[in-house]
């Protein structure tokens, strides 16, 4: 198999291009659907290393700290990170649902800094790490489920929620929350791939090329490593030689999968936004509200800005992806030309906003975990938010299902 070092493939539309050294703070467009093909902000190993390290630090204090306090008549109560992602109230009731704010809002988080820096660890001395290809795949895997950004709003949100009712005040674990969403996301932004490119292909068949003979059998690029190879003229499955990831010739539909996550979806929305989705007590007085009943309790209560992220976040959101992902399917499926530069646009829109939807379920664990004196007040989930993150869930699944070269196919 031919590997072509000089080339690059559009990961969104197929297009090749021929690859360019890494230049400090550059960014490489492709020019039919503006995919970014390549990212260099002059932050080299030398910097993301230590970066990983204090993400590493702040992230441990954030879990272990108090993130935020509340006081009620002479009671206090403190929540730190874990104690949010899993309440003991969504614990008990809604065990899966606990289990899945742990994981986006700890799990993924944390491992995806500690990831980074073993595979820095390596790189700084020009070596591979132990593992080297499963945990950057890992990496890829992780990128979209790692939901800190959505946890800071979440307590945000919560806080300014209880400060009409209750004493709420920041802790240590609250700062350093924010220092380590900084700092993921300044290691998130930062282009690991060129860490691939540390080893060369070892896989047997291997032979380097220039550019690609007149006549010459496919080129893909793989969509783990971005590694440019010739496909065979057989029909049957090949392998990258760098990352070993499977290469094909076709790409597989994925029309169906995304029809049917986005179907389920759809159906499980419409209980998200009929049943409660919290129960609050007050001295013995309790009640349960919906979606729009807390946005419309922040409206009334004057935070208007808090109630026009909600509202976005679980209104909005949910609906444009629904028509965003219902229109990309439609069209794909039609072998539609119309707009394909503005569909893929609108598909990394609906991509990127995907976790975004995730803000209400983290109120609602922040507040379960909060709100707890006992016979004076308590706080606890109820379906509703099941479902509603059961929608989330699914969008994303669908979104990531739906392989947006599918609109290309057919231009030449």
């Amino acid at each position: 198999m031919k590997i072509y070092s000089c080339l690059t493939v559009c990961p969104q539309c197929d297009g090749v291009y021929r690859r360019r050294p890494y230049t400090a703070n550059r960014t490489a467009l492709c020019k039919r659907c503006q995919a970014v093909l390549w990212r260099s902000d002059g932050a080299g190993i030398a910097r993301i290393l230590p970066l990983s390290l204090a993400a590493a630090i702040t992230f441990f204090i954030a879990c272990v700290c108090p993130v935020m306090s509340v006081s009620f008549h002479g009671i206090h109560n403190e929540v730190t990170l874990w104690q949010a992602a899993w309440p003991p109230s969504l614990g008990q009731r809604f065990p899966l649902l606990a289990l899945c704010t742990a994981f986006l809002l700890i799990f993924a988080p944390a491992l995806q800094i500690t990831l980074t820096i073993w595979l820095l660890l390596f790189a700084r001395y020009r070596r591979r790490a132990p593992g080297f290809a499963m945990w950057m795949k890992t990496l890829l895997w992780l990128r979209p489920w790692s939901m800190i950004e959505v946890g800071v709003l979440g307590f945000l949100v919560a806080a300014v929620k209880l400060s009409s009712l209750l004493d709420v005040a920041p802790g240590p674990g609250g700062w350093a929350l924010a220092v380590s969403l900084v700092l993921i996301v300044i290691i998130t932004h930062h282009d690991l791939r060129p860490l691939w490119a540390i080893e060369p292909p070892r896989r047997a068949g291997a032979q380097a090329g220039d550019e690609p003979d007149a006549g010459e059998t496919q080129i893909c690029g793989c969509d783990v490593c971005g590694l440019v190879s010739a496909l065979p003229t057989n029909d049957g499955d090949s392998r990258c030689p760098r990352c070993a990831s499977r290469l094909t010739r076709h790409r597989p539909p994925g029309d169906a999968r995304s029809w049917a996550l986005l179907s389920a979806a759809v159906i499980f929305y419409i209980p998200a936004n009929v049943l409660p989705v919290m129960y609050t007590s007050l001295f013995g007085r309790g009640s349960e509200s919906t979606i729009m009943a807390g946005v419309i309790e922040f409206w009334r209560g004057g935070s208007y800005g808090i109630a026009a992220i909600i509202f976005i976040a679980s209104v909005v959101i949910p609906c444009m992806k629904f028509l965003a992902l219902g229109l990309l399917l439609i069209t794909t499926r039609r072998h539609s030309g119309w707009a394909r530069r503005e569909r893929t646009r609108l598909y990394r829109i609906t991509e990127w906003i995907g976790s975004w939807s995730m803000l209400d379920v983290v109120v609602v664990a922040v507040i379960s975990a909060l709100v707890q004196f006992h016979a004076l007040s308590e706080a606890e989930p109820r379906a509703g938010i099941v479902f509603f993150a059961l929608v989330v869930i699914l969008t994303m699944l669908s979104a990531l299902s739906f392989d947006p070269r599918r609109i290309w196919e057919g231009d030449k």
